[in-house]
């Protein structure tokens, strides 16, 4: 095959990983390792699960070491609302805020900005999270929804066959051990780790005066969707953003 001429000839070891004779590489390793990242400057590098890293000493300094073209992709379920992933997340903006902010030239915005883009995937977008339902099911199961489930329905149109599922998600939980909850009630374990949206990622342990599940169903159940989101901007005409972060102008009802 003449193709076989230019292919580059790899050494792959299970510790370091594959090297190839022009000095590009590819390596996987764990964030416990001893200092296993931190002589690299990778071009490119994916780091999974990061809010339950054991530490962040190689991992901080791979990062501060990476090339000012390098691609850092952090992805990871929560675990409360303080470490590195909180404050990486709280720093971020989505793609339409990073827009937004530079076409306003919101410059105290953009200062604070940590140069990472946040992805947000909810449970229900995932078109696996449903669990079929028998005819009889459907009656008795939408009149015994709660008032969080309700809310659910309610902001993001969510079909039955997806509170079935959720519903076995929630059963599964209450099986694990108080260590393994580390702390958290059931709801919240299951919010954590499969969140609705971006608020019920980080889940605190820490005593409240209130119910914080029953707070949560009346927000999901009170939250009002607005019926259009606008971008106003100086000397252009408004125009309707692809999602509502990007609008500076919502209307909740048509005028009278």
């Amino acid at each position: 095959n003449e193709l076989l001429r230019f292919r580059e000839v790899a050494e792959t070891d299970a510790k370091t990983g594959t090297t190839w004779a022009n000095g590009s590489k590819v390596a996987v390793h764990t964030a416990s390792g001893k200092d296993q990242a931190r002589s690299f400057g990778f071009d490119r590098t994916h780091l999974s699960e990061y809010a339950h890293f054991a530490g962040y000493g190689a991992v901080s300094a791979n990062i501060t070491g990476s090339q000012e073209h390098a691609w850092i992709i952090i992805e990871s379920t929560a675990r409360g609302p303080s470490g590195p992933f909180y404050e990486e997340w709280q720093a971020s903006m989505t793609i339409d805020e990073l827009e937004l902010a530079m076409a306003s030239r919101d410059t105290e915005k953009l200062m604070r900005w940590n140069r990472y883009v946040k992805w947000f995937a909810a449970w229900h977008e995932d078109p696996g999270h449903v669990v079929p339902l028998e005819r009889w099911e459907r009656d008795s199961l939408r009149d015994d929804l709660d008032l969080y489930e309700r809310g659910l329905v309610s902001r993001f149109k969510l079909t039955l066959p997806q509170i079935k599922w959720r519903r076995g998600k929630l059963e599964e939980v209450r099986r694990k051990t108080v260590d393994d909850l580390g702390g958290l009630t059931p709801e919240q374990y299951l919010q954590q780790e499969h969140p609705a949206d971006e608020e019920e990622m980080f889940q605190s342990s820490s005593l409240a005066i209130f119910d914080v599940g029953a707070l949560r169903a009346m927000r999901q159940r009170s939250k009002v969707l607005p019926r259009r989101h606008w971008r106003l901007m100086d000397n252009e005409d408004p125009t309707e953003p692809a999602l509502p972060s990007g609008a500076n102008f919502t209307v909740f009802e048509r005028p009278k």
